[in-house]
């Protein structure tokens, strides 16, 4: 089964600042969003992250605009997938105003996409 063949929901593409926290590592990693869904989300790191993260639990937080700005979604899951273009993030649990910040982006992209 392949990835798109697992996948239960559409991929929109987002583009928007966010921090990683990957599970074992004190660090935080910033990077980009490059399309999200309501359970997941590709991410381009801005430097190299470590080896053989798939499978970590992580803590993902996106922002508006920069880093700076009030974070708008916050959720807790686990790398499913790595290689050199980024990592694969499923979200598993949010609190409901992320959710509802969440549901909120991808309706606009939808509507937009639609155009």
């Amino acid at each position: 089964m392949t990835e798109n063949e697992r996948r239960t929901t559409d991929r929109l593409h987002f583009i928007a600042p966010c921090i990683i926290k990957i599970e074992g590592f004190e660090e935080e990693y910033q990077g980009e969003i490059h399309n999200l869904s309501q359970h997941g989300a590709f991410i381009k790191p801005k430097r190299r992250l470590p080896d053989n993260i798939a499978g970590r639990d992580a803590m993902l937080i996106i922002y508006d605009q920069d880093f700076h700005s009030i974070p708008r979604i916050k959720a807790e899951g686990k790398i499913v997938h790595e290689d050199k273009s980024g990592i694969g993030f499923y979200m598993r649990s949010m609190n409901s105003q992320s959710f509802g910040q969440l549901k909120i982006l991808l309706a606009k992209g939808r509507g937009a996409s639609r155009r």
